[in-house]
């Protein structure tokens, strides 16, 4: 039986080195806190009607197209927060008209 042949220098380096983010896995990351920000922004700024709930849809938007990245948490965090924002403000707007 022949014994494996020993690993390079190369190989060696590659195996204590922890791997670099791609660019997909910073874009993912990158939407997935411009979801998370636009919901916060959208819940503080819930009495403004028009702006709120421009701000909730795309923070739901954004985090709806990062859910499966490594960023999960933070764009389902995003979706819920959009989500709130925008509830309140329809809420809002119909207390104050109806």
């Amino acid at each position: 039986m022949s014994e494996p042949a020993p690993a390079t220098e190369a190989e060696v380096e590659d195996a204590s080195e922890p791997k670099k983010p791609s660019f997909r896995d910073r874009r993912d990351e990158g939407r997935a806190t411009v979801s998370l920000v636009l919901g916060i922004a959208a819940l503080f700024l819930a009495w403004v009607p028009i702006i709120s709930i421009g701000l909730g849809l795309v923070a739901i938007g954004f985090g709806a197209t990062r859910v499966n990245s490594r960023s999960r948490m933070v764009a389902i965090f995003g979706i819920a927060l959009g989500v709130v924002a925008v509830v309140l403000n329809i809420a809002a707007t119909i207390f104050v008209l109806g």
